[in-house]
């Protein structure tokens, strides 16, 4: 895989040893997003009901609950690096 790998990064940088000019330019971009939440517990019914199956056993309605009660959750949802070498 590794050979595989190091033969497709020469045949791709080939063509820029060929290059005669050096008027080249690189652009850099970063870009992070982040979300956070602190939530209490809730509980809100779900009405209609599609199924009896997908209701808990000795209730009539289901509910959406919120997963994890009292506890702060931060996520990274993205984290991109992009460089750009142009002419």
């Amino acid at each position: 895989m590794r050979r595989s790998f190091a033969l497709f990064l020469v045949c791709l940088a080939s063509p820029l040893f060929g290059q005669t000019s050096t008027n080249w330019t690189t652009r850099t971009r970063i870009e992070l997003r982040a979300n956070y939440r602190d939530s209490t517990e809730e509980s809100f019914p779900l009405l209609p009901v599609s199924s009896e199956s997908s209701v808990p056993v000795g209730q009539t309605v289901g509910h959406m609950e919120t997963s994890t009660p009292g506890i702060a959750n931060a996520e990274l949802s993205v984290a991109q690096l992009r460089l750009d070498l142009g002419r």
